[in-house]
């Protein structure tokens, strides 16, 4: 059945979303006209840009309100010491990206000795493309790792905020690779409270949720991000 208008698009869509049909394609532009705008994609929960600092210190306000987290970070070491969440910082990277004294750091040629804007990538050149100048399925280099380097620890993480790469999306990616399921979906915890959900695959494969978080989760959910790396490192399956 047609469940609230999204049939087709569950139905269209649910075979190869990384080389998507036509009929997948219209779907998903019939699905689009729903998303609210403006809206941060990387972080649903987060606001957008503000230009104002009356509108600048409304979206902080809201960011840590709702990022419990964040709140209590700051609560605990001092709103001096906690960065204030900025919407506009995707703005504010290339001005400092282009500072002589960090270009010389990240060894980056001189503006002058740049022939395009900077950071920019080369004409013709695009996110998506891959060894042969087509995107490369993820999915497929995946077995590459495993026979190359079977004694890796692989975990991927993912936001739950974020739209942009959905962890829905990540764990149908993780399922085609057809690894036998060791641990399916557990919560891990922090401070006594669910932080998100852990699923794991044989030999040593985990997908690792972190609940409301976007998608740069160590700037949105800094204590969370921090767990999760910390528990990485120590090897300890509480979230890996």
């Amino acid at each position: 059945r047609d469940a609230c208008g999204w049939g087709s698009f569950l139905t269209d869509c649910r075979q190869d979303a990384t080389h998507p049909s036509p009929a997948c394609r219209a779907a998903t532009s019939a699905a689009l006209k729903y998303v609210p705008s403006p809206l941060d994609p990387y972080d649903v929960l987060a606001p957008t840009c503000a230009r104002t600092a009356a509108d600048a210190a409304a979206a902080d306000a809201s960011v840590v309100r709702d990022q419990p987290f964040l709140r209590r970070l700051r609560e605990t070491h001092g709103a001096d010491s906690t960065p204030r969440y900025d919407p506009c910082l995707s703005d504010l990277t290339p001005a400092y990206m282009n500072r002589a004294d960090v270009r010389a750091a990240v060894h980056a040629p001189p503006a002058s000795l740049h022939e395009r804007p900077w950071p920019t990538t080369p004409p013709g050149w695009h996110y998506n493309q891959g060894v042969a100048g087509e995107k490369a399925d993820i999915a497929r280099l995946f077995p590459d790792f495993f026979a190359r380097a079977p004694h890796w620890r692989l975990a991927v993480v993912s936001g739950t905020a974020d739209s942009a790469v959905p962890f829905l999306g990540t764990e149908r990616w993780m399922e085609c690779l057809g690894l036998p399921v060791e641990d399916d979906w557990r919560p891990w915890h922090l401070d006594r409270d669910v932080a998100g959900m852990v699923k794991r695959w044989a030999p040593d494969l985990s997908l690792v949720t972190v609940k409301g978080c976007g998608h740069t989760i160590p700037y949105s959910c800094p204590e969370k991000g921090l767990a999760f790396l910390a528990n990485y490192l120590n090897r300890s399956r509480g979230c890996e």
